[in-house]
């Protein structure tokens, strides 16, 4: 990292960072491009569960166990975006059902994947029963004495918890006493039990694996670490593309996709972009967004990959309203990943994340949290910066433009007890305020 950049990230300077290694999947490496080869092999393991999860899940009946979420034109936001720049859209992860954020999609697939390993182990699954043994109460009976255990600062927790007690089996959610929010009442308040640590989520992440190591049967969802995580949320972008050929929207050369995904750990947003570029090429552009105070994928891809970055040994401090976003550090597997695949990193101040999701309620009726709000400044961040338009410059898009496509991941927040979200949106509503006050 140079001392430019790294001086502008201690000064908490909102900024569009663009990756250098960028390249196309098929360019990557074999590594990279037998991971792109998994989100194929992962769709179809979709497709053989959803029978499975419309069981397991009353709010997955209506899409036959298929977790879905709209692409929504947004005309009251476009207004708010750079102009005759093609068409706006929302991915609404915030009302994915179970949880209501995107964490939803990679904790549903690996804690089923769980239970078949298991069922087969137990006996209780066969080839002619096939997965909808594993709804019968004998099952749920047996799983009920294992314990999914993760490490969460945010939506996953929540997201590891349900999927978790939607198949029967118990659950015990480890978050930093820091991160305790709204999510900390609804695992409580849902009979999963919480421990919470002073330290921040690096040590918390450490014991909650300890603490799934010391007991035989314990599984540990690791956020940092989960193949299945990641691959769980790639299967999206099939999703994704799905709905933009109903639409008549064929991405290509001419129409480029841009993606703007709020980062944590980076396990859903990474696997979102992984899938993106293994459905749609070089044609999309993946974006991960970031608060101010905790840059970790930026920090992380533009250092050499010798060893993971932590912002806290930078001297930076997670405080932050997007908790989910709160994770010092990113995934080593997502900076594998990303190292060639993504276009960029922008950061965003708690301030815009909560006028963006004022404006979000007020303009388009979405409930979102501040983390998933953060996406809605990508546009800006890419059209209106410097680092932006080189990037545009770069990969030939200025002429593009007009035709492009812009999806902003909506990532979490339909779940927001109202009493927080009121909190969350008068905040926002005060910040719009005052900044109008201000242009004046």
């Amino acid at each position: 990292m140079d001392a430019a950049l790294k001086s502008a990230l201690l000064d908490k300077r909102p900024l569009m960072w663009v990756n250098p290694g960028l390249c196309p999947l098929d360019e990557a490496g074999g590594e990279l491009q037998e991971m792109g080869a998994k989100v194929a092999k992962t769709c179809e393991n979709w497709i053989r569960m959803a029978p499975l999860l419309a069981a397991c899940f009353p709010g997955l009946q209506p899409q036959r166990g298929r977790l879905r979420s709209q692409l929504l034109p947004v005309p009251g936001l476009r207004r708010l975006m750079p102009q005759d720049t093609g068409r706006y859209y929302v991915k609404s992860d915030n009302d994915l059902q179970v949880s209501g954020s995107t964490h939803i999609r990679g904790a549903v697939y690996e804690v089923t994947l769980l239970a078949m390993v298991l069922g087969r182990k137990l006996g209780l699954m066969t080839d002619e029963a096939g997965p909808m043994a594993l709804t019968t109460a004998e099952a749920r009976q047996a799983f009920s004495a294992y314990k999914v255990v993760t490490a969460s600062s945010g939506n996953l927790g929540l997201a590891v918890g349900r999927a978790a007690q939607g198949l029967g089996f118990r659950v015990e959610v480890h978050m930093p006493r820091s991160a305790r929010s709204w999510i900390e009442r609804e695992l409580r308040t849902s009979g999963i039990k919480v421990v919470l640590h002073e330290d921040g989520f690096r040590k918390t992440n450490e014991a909650a694996m300890r603490a799934a190591e010391g007991d035989p049967g314990s599984y540990f969802v690791d956020e940092k670490h989960s193949r299945l995580l990641f691959f769980g949320a790639s299967a999206a972008a099939a999703e994704l593309q799905a709905q933009l050929v109903r639409q008549n929207i064929q991405i290509s050369k001419d129409r480029p996709l841009f993606l703007y995904l709020p980062c944590g750990s980076g396990s859903a947003p990474g696997g979102v972009a992984m899938g993106a570029r293994q459905m749609f090429g070089p044609n999309v552009h993946c974006f991960f967004a970031e608060p101010v105070c905790t840059p970790k994928a930026l920090a992380a891809l533009s250092t050499p990959r010798s060893k993971p970055v932590n912002v806290r040994d930078m001297g930076l401090r997670s405080r932050t309203a997007a908790a989910g976003l709160s994770v010092p550090e990113l995934s080593p597997l997502v900076a594998g990943a990303m190292e060639s695949q993504l276009s960029g990193v922008f950061t965003v101040e708690d301030d815009i994340m909560f006028r963006w999701l004022a404006q979000a309620q007020d303009r388009a009726g979405l409930q979102l949290d501040p983390g998933a709000a953060a996406s809605l400044a990508g546009p800006e961040m890419l059209m209106q910066t410097d680092a932006g338009r080189a990037y545009l410059e770069r990969h030939g898009l200025q002429d593009k433009m007009r035709d492009a496509v812009h999806v902003m991941w909506a990532t979490g927040g339909g779940c927001m007890p109202d009493a927080d979200y009121e909190r969350c949106l008068t905040r926002g509503r005060m910040l719009q305020e005052s900044s109008q006050i201000a242009a004046e």
